[in-house]
């Protein structure tokens, strides 16, 4: 036992502070989010295409508080959007501060409303809500809870008011290794336009981080971006193509601030 404890000792007798250190950072599982939030790091590097014109005016009225102006031309939809953004004093981190508040407004008239609350370093509050035509249409309230590796969330809704609907959902999610994440997910509605009035689903969720995109649909986009020096002016091309359904489409766009 003494010769084994021995030539362990020999080993690692090589290995500096910071070279232990860097093995424990490989292996360490980390929280892996929410599972909302499970294809965050996809999303972040596919572009946002759009179609026709689009004028993007962002101004900021304090370190706290931005206005966006955006003006749309397009076959589907011409209109002005207004959105606010309140980000709170409640520094997290040097990239987080709460409460996050935004609301915009659609050209049809039409108002979201969303609030985000870090409570504690653990839990985190969501609250969202949508009014059509002056009236409340559907609200939703989440509570998540984040551990050192997992993440467990609840969220209740009502997205009709027009019927007795609600919707529950609660998942959970875990960090199996460094890179490898597996959660699963409940979904439970109820309402008078579902049939036997009520309705559960199951699912199941994993990730794995890595490099790279695929899309089972076909399409192709690209979106870029200008800026024009000196002055706060960025120009905008979008593009998409789907060459199996013959669909093309293409935009530019003017983002000021």
């Amino acid at each position: 036992m003494g010769a084994i404890a021995s030539r362990y000792r020999v080993s690692n007798a090589g290995l500096t502070p910071t070279d232990q250190l860097n093995i424990e950072n490989e292996t360490k599982r980390e929280n892996p989010g929410t599972l909302d939030e499970l294809h965050k790091k996809s999303k972040e590097v596919m572009p946002v295409n759009f179609e026709g014109g689009k004028l993007m005016v962002n101004k900021g009225i304090s370190n706290h508080f931005q206005m966006a102006h955006t003006l749309t031309m397009n076959s589907a939809q011409n209109g002005y959007k207004l959105s606010a953004t309140y980000i709170g004093t409640k520094q997290i981190s040097p990239t987080e501060a709460y409460p996050v508040v935004l609301g915009d407004v659609d050209p049809s008239g039409n108002f979201n409303f969303n609030l985000i609350h870090q409570l504690t370093n653990e839990i985190r509050v969501k609250g969202a809500a949508q009014v059509q035509e002056c009236k409340l249409t559907a609200t939703q309230g989440t509570v998540e809870y984040k551990g050192s590796d997992y993440t467990l969330a609840m969220a209740m809704g009502k997205p009709d008011f027009s019927d007795k609907s609600s919707v529950f959902v609660g998942h959970y999610l875990q960090s199996v290794t460094k890179r490898l994440a597996l959660g699963a997910e409940l979904v439970y509605q109820s309402g008078a336009r579902i049939m036997g009035g009520e309705i559960a689903i199951a699912s199941a969720a994993a990730r794995y981080t890595m490099d790279g995109m695929v899309d089972s649909n076909w399409n192709i986009g690209a979106v870029l971006e200008k800026k024009l020096q000196p002055l706060p002016f960025s120009f905008a091309l979008s593009g998409m193509a789907n060459q199996a359904k013959q669909q093309f489409k293409f935009g530019c766009g003017l983002i000021i601030g």
